[in-house]
């Protein structure tokens, strides 16, 4: 790192290295002695102890640091609006035809009850009484306060409540009527070899990964493509970008496990009010 460009010692500001100041002095004194302080021989109008040199030089550091200080929050929350919008426009060209199917994708925003911050991704799926919007119960379990966020970056909404599924790692939000997104279609069951494509937020930002169904096995669905944390609670389409799954966790190698639809629906169906902290 380059150090800030600093005055010179000697001759640089007009100060010898005694801590006497040599400019503007009529009489200077480089060897001044405070015992021997002669107001009538010595002029030292204007002279600055060692400490009070050293806050003169950083005095405009300090300033600078202290508008950086205020200013870089800004800037960072700018660049990272900046990414999060070019992300979200790639995710959309990736998608080609089916990028309508972008809208129904939320990026979760919550705070523990111990103040823990962490993301995953929800979405809007088809239901008989109406779209439901889904995530992980891991995602919100201990959650006190859960926000979402549309993927075209508009302004993140409060979750009104959420409801924990008994046996799966499913979870259902309350959200303001206004607020839920479209709904993505259900899909039939999956199988294997099957091409799939999963839509989320990992690391908070979209993204869209493809691959196919490894296997079923369990009650559980491996797929053939990476995935990365955030991406907990990404919907699982197939290539008609109807829903067959959804994502919950990672294998060792880094590929995906999801939940199958009927094991999602079931879920749904079954969860109940999470409680309070």
């Amino acid at each position: 790192m380059t150090e800030p460009h600093r005055p010179a010692e000697d001759g640089g500001d007009g100060e010898d290295d005694e801590g006497v100041e040599s400019a503007g002095s009529d009489h200077p004194t480089p060897d001044w002695d405070p015992l021997a302080y002669d107001p009538v021989t010595d002029d030292l109008d204007g002279f600055r102890t060692p400490l009070q040199r050293v806050v003169d030089r950083t005095r405009g550091w300090v300033a600078l640091a202290i508008v950086l200080g205020l200013v870089l929050p800004v800037g960072g929350v700018a660049i990272a609006e900046w990414v999060f919008g070019r992300d979200a426009d790639r995710l959309v060209e990736e998608l080609g035809p089916d990028a309508p199917l972008a809208r129904a994708m939320l990026l979760v925003s919550t705070t523990g009850c111990q103040g823990q911050r962490s993301t995953g991704s929800a979405f809007a799926l088809a239901g008989p009484g109406g779209p439901v919007v889904v995530t992980n119960r891991h995602v919100v379990a201990d959650a006190a306060s859960i926000t979402v966020r549309p993927l075209d970056g508009g302004p993140a909404r409060q979750v009104r409540g959420h409801r924990l599924a008994i046996d799966a790692d499913v979870a259902i939000l309350d959200l303001p009527s206004d607020a839920v997104p479209p709904a993505l279609a259900r899909g039939a069951e999956a199988r294997a070899g099957q091409d799939v494509r999963v839509v989320g937020f990992p690391g908070g930002r979209p993204a869209l990964s493809e691959g196919e169904v490894a296997e079923q096995r369990g009650g559980r669905m491996l797929l053939d493509l990476r995935i990365a944390g955030g991406s907990s609670g990404s919907p699982v389409l197939d290539v008609d970008g109807a829903v067959v799954g959804q994502v919950f966790a990672r294998a060792s190698d880094g590929r995906a496990v999801a939940t199958p639809l009927s094991a999602l629906t079931t879920a749904v169906r079954a969860a109940v009010p999470a409680p309070a902290c």
